[in-house]
């Protein structure tokens, strides 16, 4: 958000917008694959203490393993945290995106959230497991798609302004 704050409140040209997304992306790429590869090292470093562990548990119970039970419990408890703040950002998102299908003027920014949380409460009673399940083969059809038509739209954004549109909106 703060970056496309910044993009519109500089009268650039598109090009700069579009160098500054990429390498605000690719510094967040870097950061996200560094965090996931030294997970991916710890884990298998400790894959014998963690194969009894159900999957929704084993970032927790590799932080107490390496932490010890305290630190492990501050650990948890970051996680926890980081978990929180991203579900209420997604609420926010989520409930937006719902206004805008039915109209802001029609649709209370309450409302949506209620919505929103009580499609979250219905998904959480099926647990990690479940929603796994449910969305692993959906999202392996859906993906693909998805890129393709987020590709199309980005190259239609920045590079087809007055021409005839790739994707219609």
């Amino acid at each position: 958000s703060s970056i496309i704050s910044m993009i519109k409140a500089k009268d650039s040209c598109i090009h700069f917008a579009v160098k500054v997304v990429l390498q605000a992306s690719v510094i967040g790429m870097i950061l996200l694959a560094t965090v996931y590869m030294g997970l991916i090292m710890l884990a298998s470093y400790h894959a014998e203490s963690l194969i009894a562990v159900p999957n929704d548990q084993l970032l927790a119970h590799l932080s107490k393993l390496l932490l010890g039970p305290y630190a492990g419990v501050v650990a948890a408890g970051a996680i926890s945290l980081a978990c929180f703040t991203t579900s209420v950002a997604l609420t926010v998102v989520y409930a937006n995106f719902i206004r805008d299908i039915f109209g802001r003027n029609s649709l209370q920014q309450r409302h949506a959230v209620i919505i929103t949380v009580g499609i979250s409460f219905g998904m959480s009673i099926l647990g990690f497991e479940g929603i796994t399940a449910f969305t692993t083969p959906l999202l392996g059809v859906l993906y693909p798609a998805l890129i393709i038509l987020i590709a199309a739209r980005v190259v239609q954004k920045f590079y087809s302004i007055g021409k005839k549109p790739l994707v219609s909106s």
